[in-house]
């Protein structure tokens, strides 16, 4: 009894006394950060022939065949579940399944597809009980072993990269040192025994130059004048301050923390800022005026200056002489400790279900190259996602792209759509989000702004899609949004594309003007 995309009929059936224990519990989702079990439990019907009995172990079996495969759920009560499943038909939108009993002695439990008419699974049933089982799971981090610290003179490190070393011995690890200065032969050396590499912001970065830039192992920096060789950004800015603003937190690293606004010193510190031209895979999980402070680039993400990272690397939003180790409160201290256990690959890659980066590209948001949407001038970034290996499906959470406020009584329309095979939208829309122009109109500059979606699921991860960016309402063809473009640079996987009548035809795609955009979502396999 597989569902195909047209509900198959089927039989109502009247059955005595019949008990199907349905006690196994079905893994659904796993992950590190939870697990979600389902079971049912005292599925009674009325009456029953030893046939009888064999329809309900096929419907047992339907329901639960199901529920393995679901992506998400709208509804979860004692007599009733609908869920999601991957897309079954090929029109790259996933199904969605119900079923459902009244909880009325006698009453049929129903199958609904796609909403709709409800289909007839047994009628007379007695009582049919679903109970949800959750659990949260927090994924442990094995302590790297061996930290190899760059300091000014291994033989004699300051007072303060000593306070580094004590405060790491303290966690567990087993910290080597390195004079900066020394050759790229002997940094080679001590990679290779060493788990992860720690730079600190107390040696000269023109010591270290290039000598990191193809580590094999991760790297956590906080000298931002490296950030240029190890492919984070082009330059640096700083400021004194306390604070960073936590951008996002549903990362490894900074997830024992609220968005916003985190204290990391106790009194004004040196707070860096990525500046210029941004890796195309850089992903900023902390702020500084709006630009990355606590930022990260996982192993193969296009890194700045061309090619793609061969480690992880992590810029730590801190140091600039005179900075003071000692002034690193206990959430400074929780950023640096889980930025190596990160860096050092000591923690767990993400599960399916665990949200991750699937797409990221970004430009420096003083440039002024732009697109300006209005009635029937729309724009869209086709992509195509990064998975992990053996990822069978995948589904898109949120997405952040760059916007300038520029007319008012405007509202966007923000959609994902399938591609063509010329890396066009196609005129199916699998989600719109409506935007009024009041909740960026205090964008007075290229601004991130954040949307969510819900039901863009099952995708293909060999195909790619297009977020589409297109104006719903505008008095007097004013523009609605002025998005932010490159003028030559290319962004991985990622094409940039306009109409200027409605969707009726799109340009070719353009591989040099493409816009800041960061997709995320969640995975299965």
């Amino acid at each position: 009894m597989r569902h195909s995309s047209t509900i198959p009929k089927r039989a109502g059936y009247t059955l005595t006394e019949l008990v199907a224990s349905m006690t196994a519990a079905t893994m659904l989702m796993t992950g590190m950060a939870s697990a979600i079990l389902i079971s049912s439990s005292a599925f009674q019907m009325d009456a029953g022939s030893q046939a009888n009995k064999g329809v309900a172990a096929e419907i047992q079996a339907d329901l639960t065949a199901d529920l393995q495969h679901a992506l998400s759920f709208s509804e979860r009560t004692a007599n009733a579940v609908t869920f999601t499943v991957p897309d079954r038909d090929g029109d790259f939108v996933p199904e969605t399944i119900r079923y459902a009993w009244s909880g009325t002695l006698g009453d049929p439990l129903t199958y609904t597809y796609n909403g709709g008419t409800p289909v007839t699974l047994a009628g007379d049933v007695q009582r049919f009980n679903l109970t949800y089982l959750t659990r949260d799971m927090t994924g442990a981090a094995t302590t790297p072993e061996n930290v190899l610290l760059v300091v000014t003179n291994s033989s004699t490190p300051t007072s303060e990269e000593q306070e580094r070393v004590d405060l790491l011995e303290s966690w567990g690890y087993t910290v080597n040192l390195i004079t900066a200065s020394s050759s790229q032969a002997s940094y080679d050396s001590a990679i290779a025994t060493n788990d992860v590499v720690y730079v600190n912001e107390d040696i000269g970065s023109g010591d270290v130059a290039f000598k990191l830039q193809d580590s094999p192992i991760g790297v956590v920096s906080e000298e931002v004048f490296l950030a240029d060789e190890l492919g984070l950004a082009q330059s640096g800015q700083y400021n004194d301050l306390k604070d960073i603003n936590i951008v996002d937190n549903t990362h490894y690293i900074t997830s024992e923390f609220d968005t916003g606004s985190l204290r990391i010193f106790t009194n004004d510190q040196e707070v860096y800022a990525l500046d210029g031209t941004l890796a195309g895979g850089l992903v900023s999980l902390g702020e500084y005026s709006g630009r990355p402070s606590l930022a990260i680039l996982d192993t193969g993400a296009y890194r700045y200056g061309g090619g793609t990272s061969t480690s992880r690397r992590v810029q730590l939003p801190w140091g600039y002489n005179p900075f003071d180790f000692s002034r690193l409160n206990a959430a400074g201290e929780t950023i640096l400790r889980r930025s190596i256990d990160w860096a050092g690959e000591k923690v767990a890659a993400a599960a399916a279900g665990d949200e991750i980066q699937l797409f990221a590209y970004d430009i420096d948001p003083t440039d002024t190259y732009e697109f300006h949407v209005q009635d029937g001038k729309w724009l869209a970034e086709y992509f195509t996602p990064t998975l992990p290996d053996g990822a069978t499906s995948w589904s898109i959470t949120r997405v952040r792209f760059r916007v300038r406020e520029d007319h008012e009584d405007t509202t966007l329309q923000l959609q994902i759509r399938p591609a063509d095979g010329s890396l066009k939208p196609t005129t199916t829309v699998l989600e719109t989000v409506s935007v009024d122009w009041t909740e960026f109109q205090s964008h007075s500059t290229h601004e991130w702004f954040e949307i969510n979606f819900s039901n863009v699921t099952g995708l293909d991860p060999t195909l790619g899609y297009c977020f589409v960016i297109k104006q719903a309402i505008s008095p007097d063809n004013d523009h609605a949004a002025r998005i932010l473009r490159d003028a030559e640079n290319s962004a991985p996987n990622g094409h940039y594309i306009y109409t200027t009548n409605s969707g009726g035809s799109w340009s070719d795609p353009n591989a040099g003007k493409d816009i800041s955009l960061e997709v995320y979502g969640t995975f299965t396999n």
